[in-house]
């Protein structure tokens, strides 16, 4: 959306395709100016075969992102105009009079294209919607992920996030394999939420952590060492 926001606003940029048509792949490089907005974070898609978009964070510092996604079976996937492909999250560090203007596709990292069944290469451009739901801005305004503290951690470390309303919810952790190594699963309260993890629970290396409520997500990364 073609949209202002204020310094410290959060706000969130969701991508969707009015023709995702027979796809089997796709990638995108995308640089954001790290000097108008900060990256926040990342929320999965709704979708069961698109909720396994990887979104690339490694080089967020430096303002640039990755997202991918292949279908596993490797069959065309098509979807509705509508749908989620996914979201990404930022905080603007100073007042901006269009999100837009501070970001952009970019091939430096990784060629950003997309390839249909019959294996054709297909260009990807970034194009403003004008429609968005208040009742979803309320939703996401109130469901939050923040970073670990401390990151990289030694021993300890804690997780909060901020949920609308007290609701059942779900905290993963995985590793680089995408295997799960700690799950909490429980009804939370409304409002803040912290959760504690220890190092020996999961040893060392960059995790990603996750949390699920309802039919959203939010994905962040983290640093174990011994």
């Amino acid at each position: 959306n073609d949209v202002n926001v204020e310094q410290g606003q959060t706000f969130d940029i969701t991508f969707s395709s009015n023709n995702f048509e027979d796809i089997v792949s796709y990638q995108l490089g995308m640089a954001f100016d790290m000097e108008s907005i900060s990256f926040e974070g990342s929320f999965k898609s709704d979708h069961e075969e698109l909720a396994g978009t990887a979104i690339g964070e490694t080089e967020a510092e430096l303002g640039r992102l990755r997202a991918s996604w292949f279908s596993l079976d490797g069959d065309g996937l098509t979807v509705d105009a509508d749908e989620k492909l996914f979201t990404l999250r930022f905080k603007a560090l100073t007042n901006i009079n269009n999100i837009l203007d501070h970001f952009d596709f970019s091939n430096k990292t990784i060629h950003t294209e997309a390839h249909n069944v019959t294996l054709q290469k297909l260009d990807v451009t970034l194009n403003i919607d004008e429609q968005i739901t208040s009742t979803e801005n309320e939703f996401y305004a109130q469901y939050t992920l923040g970073q670990n503290t401390p990151n990289p951690f030694t021993e300890v470390t804690q997780i909060e996030f901020t949920l609308p309303q007290s609701m059942y919810a779900e905290l993963t952790i995985t590793n680089t394999l995408g295997e799960r190594v700690k799950t909490i699963a429980q009804q939370f309260n409304q409002g803040l939420n912290v959760v504690t993890v220890r190092q020996s629970e999961l040893g060392n290396g960059v995790f990603r952590y996750t949390i699920t409520a309802g039919d959203s997500s939010i994905t962040k990364s983290m640093i174990s060492l011994k």
